[in-house]
């Protein structure tokens, strides 16, 4: 399984996009809230599994953060499936 983590380019604003895109529930995104990727945010160190972002509807992905609770929810539904 190849997992990615959140990439945060310097050169680019980010999307004001602060909604997830699974739940509707805020996605606490630091670049999103701020219009920069200069601060601190939990994404920097969480990874994101290609099952997870394939959940997401293309027109969704690189678009807007994924919160915390939906991939906290990921991680823990896979690990009941092993």
């Amino acid at each position: 399984m190849h997992l990615k983590t959140c990439v945060m380019p310097d050169a680019v604003t980010p999307l004001a996009h602060r909604q997830c895109p699974l739940c509707g529930q805020p996605n606490h995104c630091t670049p999103a809230n701020t219009g920069s990727f200069a601060g601190a945010c939990w994404c920097k160190t969480q990874l994101f599994p290609p099952e997870l972002l394939a959940q997401l509807a293309p027109d969704q992905r690189n678009n807007s953060c994924i919160c915390q609770a939906c991939v906290n929810h990921f991680h823990t539904q896979q690990s009941h499936s092993l």
